[in-house]
């Protein structure tokens, strides 16, 4: 019989997706370009992160996105290799 116990037991330990990614990219933004960040403007799509913030703050990434890029890959081993 089916034991609905043993099923649920699976969903006890639910995280966020890509949390540890998501916390990389906060931390590499605001050590190169002093903004802060909050996990809810990251969304992680493959190997690419994509950024909801202000356009200014986008134009500062862009001047800095090889570094932030750079900084992003080596600090997510890889799992991130683009920040848009």
């Amino acid at each position: 019989m089916f034991n609905i116990a043993d099923f649920l037991k699976r969903f006890t330990d639910l995280k966020e997706p890509a949390f540890a990614e998501k916390a990389a990219i906060t931390k590499v933004v605001k050590s190169v370009i002093n903004v802060s960040l909050t996990s809810k403007c990251i969304d992680i799509k493959g190997t690419r992160a994509y950024l909801r913030v202000a356009p200014a703050v986008k134009a500062l990434l862009v001047i800095k996105q090889g570094v932030i890029a750079a900084e992003v890959s080596e600090s997510t081993g890889g799992k991130v290799t683009e920040v848009h």
